[in-house]
Parts: structure tokens; C-alpha cells; sequence
């Protein structure tokens, strides 16, 4: 096992802007396998409907279990660190899409979702978007810097569908390998599309697909 470890910003350096205060997080070290283990991340700051700035990276392993780490941001330039989710859950491929030509379908089911609110000012900000019950049950006892579980397999999922939480991008999945012409590949992941519409997320069946992500093990191995 190895630890995933994001390192701070540094002085609001923008070599450094996309990435949040550091973060322990186990995974596995796997040999490459198209659609079975793959470490992809996104290599710049994603926008989505709501809005939600992001940064985000997937680990799938042989074994059909995945982990993923989304880092929120309070602006679109993805300097200001207002949240991670880390998220662990498994993912079975079904059959080839009938919709979307090239893709796969495929099921997830969620394990563990927890929480690192990077300040109060960020915890305050996602308190006045939930729920009550949610801020009692959830975030109250969050400390900024310190991983806090949202969900586990004995706890329901209402609070992460009031954050606007969903992973039902993985029912859809695409693998492609792009050749350079100076001679390196990147493998390139892509997931299925987010509903614009908070509400809807936690039951879109995706049709289309996000940015790509990069399966950096793949693309680091051309550095030797």
C-alpha cells in the first residue's frame, strides 16, 4: 500500500493553485490494466453547473474497487480550497452502450464518503446549503483539516444528494489511448456527464461524457 498525498499551495503560486492542503489517503499500488487499474486525474481546474470549481483523481483497481479524491474550490482559477470528498465504492462493467457509441455501461456502489473542510469559512459556506438535520448530523462535529465520514453502508445517502454529491458518472465509462507525434501515448478516461440540475444528479443516467482524465501511471511511464 502507498499513501496519496496532495501537497499545499505555496504562496498562491499557480504552480501550485490547483491543489489543497495535504491529505493521507491509502491506495493501492496496481500494474496497469485497461478498464481494471488505473490512477486518472484531471490536469486542470474543472467547472461544473452550480457552480462548483474542482480538481479531481480516480484509482479503479483489478479487483472492481475504486477510490477517488474531488477537491472543491471557492473560485474558477481553483486557488482557493474550499473542500475534499474522498470516496471509496466498487464499479462493474455490463455491456456496451446502446446510446453512446464507444462507451460501456456500467453499476457503482458507494462504501465510504468522507469530508476535509480546508476552513470555517468553507464549513459555514456548506452549512447554508444543507439541510438542519444534515448540518446536526454532519458537519458540527467536522474540525477544518481533519477527515470526517458523510457516509458509510449503514447510513443513508439524503445529505450527499443536498450537497449535490453523485457519482452516477461512473455508469458510464470510455478508455482511449492517444498517440503524440513525438512519439509518447496518454490513456485517457472518460465519465459520464453531470446533470446541470443538483436535483436530478442523483438519478441521471449519463448519455455524454466529462473533460477526459489522464491515467497518470501510463503517462509517467514514458518519463524512464
Amino acid at each position: 500500500m502507498a499513501t496519496l498525498s496532495v501537497p499545499p499551495p505555496k504562496g498562491g503560486s499557480k504552480n501550485h493553485s490547483r491543489y489543497p492542503p495535504k491529505i493521507g489517503w491509502d491506495v493501492g499500488v496496481n500494474k496497469v490494466y485497461v478498464h481494471t487499474s488505473m490512477l486518472s486525474m484531471a490536469l486542470r481546474c474543472e467547472v461544473r453547473p452550480g457552480p462548483e470549481f474542482l480538481t479531481r483523481s480516480y484509482t479503479f483497481h483489478s479487483n472492481r474497487h475504486f477510490q477517488a479524491l474531488q477537491h472543491y474550490y471557492t473560485e474558477s482559477s481553483c486557488e482557493d480550497p474550499a473542500y475534499s470528498l474522498m470516496i471509496r465504492g466498487k464499479i462493474r462493467l455490463l455491456q456496451a452502450s446502446w446510446i453512446t457509441r464507444g462507451a460501456t455501461e456500467a453499476e457503482h456502489h458507494l462504501s465510504r464518503v468522507g469530508i476535509v473542510l480546508h476552513s470555517v469559512a468553507a464549513k459555514q459556506r456548506l452549512a447554508s446549503r444543507l439541510p438542519p438535520a444534515c448540518v446536526s448530523l454532519s458537519l458540527n462535529e467536522a474540525v477544518p483539516g481533519k477527515p470526517y465520514e458523510l457516509y458509510n453502508t449503514r447510513a443513508g445517502r439524503a445529505c450527499l444528494a443536498a450537497m449535490g454529491f453523485s457519482v452516477m458518472e461512473m455508469g458510464l465509462v470510455r478508455v482511449e489511448m492517444q498517440h503524440h507525434s513525438h512519439g509518447g501515448e496518454v490513456q485517457e478516461l472518460f465519465l459520464g456527464d453531470i446533470h446541470t440540475d443538483w436535483a436530478q444528479r442523483t438519478q441521471h443516467r449519463p448519455t455524454g461524457y466529462q473533460q477526459p482524465l489522464q491515467n497518470a501511471m501510463v503517462r509517467f511511464s514514458h518519463c524512464n
